[in-house]
């Protein structure tokens, strides 16, 4: 190993480490701020050495997917009650003399 091929690789570590303690300090400074989410700073390995690949947040992938499916529940549901409404109103509701309901009845 050269002694520029070290003094990369020795500037990439302390690069990367900079960056890692920048996320760290960030986290501590949120720390009691609800509406911060949590951040890492992985090392990915490439053909370059070791680099901090990308400043991800913290998530929980099972919660974000329950909560869209009830979002999509809900709003499928609202999306039939407004339509049965938009019907009952049309026909006048149960009230109306040429409601199908009083139509049967009558029959």
């Amino acid at each position: 190993m050269s002694l520029s091929s070290t003094l990369s690789t020795a500037q990439a570590i302390l690069s990367n480490t900079g960056t890692q303690a920048v996320v760290v300090a960030k986290n501590l400074a949120n720390a009691q701020n609800p509406d911060y989410v949590r951040r890492s700073a992985p090392i990915v390995a490439g053909g370059n050495g070791a680099v901090v690949g990308d400043i991800v947040r913290a998530g929980n992938p099972a919660l974000l997917r329950q909560t869209i499916e009830s979002s999509s529940a809900a709003s499928g549901q609202r999306t039939l009650l407004d339509g049965l409404n938009a019907i009952k109103n049309l026909m006048g509701g149960n009230d109306n003399e040429f409601s199908p309901a009083k139509l049967i009845a009558a029959l």
